[in-house]
């Protein structure tokens, strides 16, 4: 997992992440990133697998749909799926 945020001020999700000590790759948007994504609404899942191949991608917070596809990724993600989930 990785995160782009969209803050003014760079600085600020910085302190965010660093605050509970977990490692997340955090990058501030800038003109590259826009360049890279799609316009879209936030936030914005993109599930790559193994291989480098794009097998999800969606704006929202529906996570069964991300549930959904990441139990399509490999049999060793199956308990993740909207189904098993608590």
């Amino acid at each position: 997992m990785i995160s782009i945020d969209e803050d003014l001020d760079s600085k600020k999700a910085a302190e965010l992440w660093a605050k509970p000590k977990e490692p997340w790759p955090n990058y501030h948007a800038n003109s590259e990133i826009f360049r890279q994504f799609p316009d879209h609404g936030i936030p914005y899942f993109v599930l790559i697998d193994g291989s480098g191949n794009v097998v999800f991608s969606d704006e929202g917070l529906y996570e069964d749909r991300l549930r959904a596809a990441i139990a399509k990724v490999s049999p060793a993600f199956a308990s993740v799926s909207p189904a098993t989930s608590p």
